[in-house]
Order: structure tokens, then sequence, then C-alpha cells
């Protein structure tokens, strides 16, 4: 018994061993996949940029607020473009901000645990009243406390602006942000300034 025993240890380590190179390199090898994915997203987000940016003189501002998805401002020629679509500052009318907003709960869990010391004296109060069904009845009512933790929640937004541009046929822009919240408001920003200086801006007769 004891020779297996010796024989078998180094097997179970040499499997363990084995097992534990293959979780390594499964994990390398999906880390490194992941690494080309992003790389190859971030030379096509690049590249896209690069064509949308050549079709402006003077650029005062990029929010890449999503893969392949652009604001380009040129401050000069009060010209914006929102996701390859080109408008003129003065072709912005308002916007809003809506959030699709969902809160996620987690479990509750709850422990409940018997008060072990007060079921063996009730037994023996039950046995002293009612014999053995005594015994039975007492042991029964032992005190029970129930612990439960609190629950936690998380809030997932989906945070939207729609722009209303000057547009009969095509009056909406949506930007689709997710939960981009940083996103969200240095866009908020630049749409409140622009439809400002609109209201501010004499028309022109």
């Amino acid at each position: 018994d004891i020779a297996i025993v010796l024989i078998l240890i180094p097997l179970f380590g040499i499997a363990y061993f084995l097992d534990n190179e293959r979780n390594k390199n499964k994990a390398f090898k999906e880390e490194l996949k992941r690494k080309q994915e992003e790389k190859k997203k971030k030379e096509e987000n690049d590249k896209k940029l690069e064509i949308l940016k050549s079709s402006f003189s003077n650029i005062t501002k990029v929010v890449n607020y999503k893969h392949n998805k652009f604001i380009i401002i040129d401050e000069h020629e009060e010209t914006i473009m929102i996701d390859e679509q080109t408008l003129k500052f003065k072709d912005i009318i308002d916007y809003t901000i809506s959030d699709n907003s969902q809160i996620i709960h987690s479990a509750t869990i709850s422990n409940t645990s018997t008060d072990t010391g007060s079921l063996i004296g009730r037994s023996i109060v039950g046995g002293v009243v009612g014999g053995g069904v005594g015994a039975m009845i007492g042991g029964s009512t032992a005190n029970r406390t129930t612990i439960t933790q609190g629950s936690t929640s998380t809030t997932s937004h989906n945070y939207k602006i729609c722009v209303t541009i000057n547009s009969l046929s095509n009056p909406t822009i949506t930007i689709e942000l997710g939960d981009n919240e940083k996103h969200l408001r240095e866009i908020e920003s630049l749409l409140c300034i622009i439809v400002t200086r609109n209201k501010n801006t004499p028309i022109k007769q």
C-alpha cells in the first residue's frame, strides 16, 4: 500500500502540473487574441478618423465616443459632423438626453442557526412535563436566529442623445452612448454651446 501511495503521489503531482500549464497556455492565447482584436479595432478606428478629418480644414474638437463613431467640430466654419453626417451649427435646433437604465439587484442570502443550548434545555423541561412526547415538543421549540444579508443593487445605464435638426425629411440624429457618462457630458456641453450660440445670433433677413 505504501509503495502504491509513493507511486501515485508523483503521478498526481505531474498531472496537476500539466493541467496547470494547459490552463496557463489557454489563458495566454485568449489574452493574445484579445489584444490582437483590440489592435485591429484601433487601427480601423484611426483609419476611418483620418478619412473623415480630411473633409475639414480646421478641426476644433474630435470626440470618438464609440468604435468608428465620431463627432468632429470645425468652429471656424461653424460645422459639425455627427456620425458622418455634416451639419452647420445653425441647423441644430435642440437636443434631449434619455437614459433607459435598469436596476440590477443582487440575491439576498438568509442564514438560519439553531441555539443548541436552548434545544437541550427545552428537551429536558419537556421530558419532565410530558415524558417522551414532551421531550420532542420541548426540543422542537428551540430558538432559531435568521440573519439576512443586506442586498445590493447596481444601475446599468443606456444613454442616448437625440439631436433635433432643421430637416423635415430627417429631423433627428440619435447618438447612442451606452453607459459612457464621460462622453455624454462632453457631447452635451458641445451641443449646449452650439444651441446657445444659435439663440444669441440674430436672424438674418
